[in-house]
């Protein structure tokens, strides 16, 4: 049987380590950190209490966020998406009034869905991946599982401890 090399040795060694001193936010091992990332669905127009502006491919769920998109000084001043686009009518700051803006606002609901995305055994690699694929999560958050009853993960748990035990003795 050919030997682990010296990278997969420090791997598994390393992983265990990581697992039996990681926070285990109140869970016993076996656990598992998940990635959630938040998704937004909207209902038909004129439906519920929310309202939606969109200009320029860009979503605003408030009218400060809309007044700070175009550079306004008083961004919360303004109550509604309205009185946002009032005031860029009215400015001679800006070349084009309102009425040349592709601007459209939408009373509607939204559910916020979370969406599981990923499965980690560490914080350390749950970060990592966070950090070099935030361009493509949508709010992301950790949520930390008990594996309750999975013989299955429980045994790769122990195996990767057994294992890691093993090779610090043979070092």
């Amino acid at each position: 049987m050919e030997k682990l090399n010296k990278e997969d040795r420090d791997f598994i060694i390393s992983l265990s380590e990581e697992m039996n001193t990681q926070d285990n936010m109140s869970t016993a091992q076996p656990f598992a950190l998940v990635l959630r990332t938040e998704e937004r669905e909207y209902l038909p127009d004129g439906f519920g209490d929310y309202v939606v502006a969109v200009y320029d491919s860009e979503e605003f769920t408030t009218p400060a966020e809309l007044a700070d998109y175009f550079d306004l000084e008083n961004k919360n001043d303004f109550d509604s998406f309205e009185d946002v686009i009032e005031f860029i009518d009215e400015s001679e700051d800006f070349s084009a009034g309102a009425d040349d803006f592709d601007m459209y606002c939408a009373r509607t609901s939204q559910v916020i869905s979370e969406q599981s995305v990923n499965f980690f055994l560490t914080h350390k690699a749950f970060d990592k991946y966070v950090e070099a694929n935030r361009h493509n999560l949508n709010k992301p958050s950790r949520y930390g599982i008990h594996l309750y009853r999975n013989r299955e993960m429980d045994s790769l748990y122990r195996a990767i401890h057994n294992i890691a035990k093993l090779l610090k003795e043979d070092l």
